[in-house]
């Protein structure tokens, strides 16, 4: 079984590594944002379908980047508020 010390290193761990992860996916949304804002300016005046499907794919994939972002917060949170418990 392991110490107290050792569960409270695991955490410290896994946080940082949450942190890493978040900021990727923040990256990665800004990232997005830039592939959508130019998907609208070059298809300003089109009404094709597919330039429709792109946009609109890109807009839920923001949306779920951002779930996950606010999901990725809890667990960090999460794990903060059990290692304060651990002591």
């Amino acid at each position: 079984m392991a110490s107290i010390q050792e569960v409270k290193a695991g955490l410290a761990q896994a946080a940082e590594q949450g942190s890493t992860s978040l900021q990727q996916l923040r990256a990665s949304a800004d990232a997005l944002d830039r592939m959508l804002t130019q998907l609208q300016a070059v298809a300003a005046g089109t009404a094709h379908p597919l330039v429709s499907e792109a946009i609109s794919r890109c807009e839920q994939s923001k949306k779920q980047l951002e779930e996950a972002a606010t999901l990725m917060q809890g667990a960090g949170e999460a794990t903060r508020r059990y290692a304060g418990i651990l002591g």
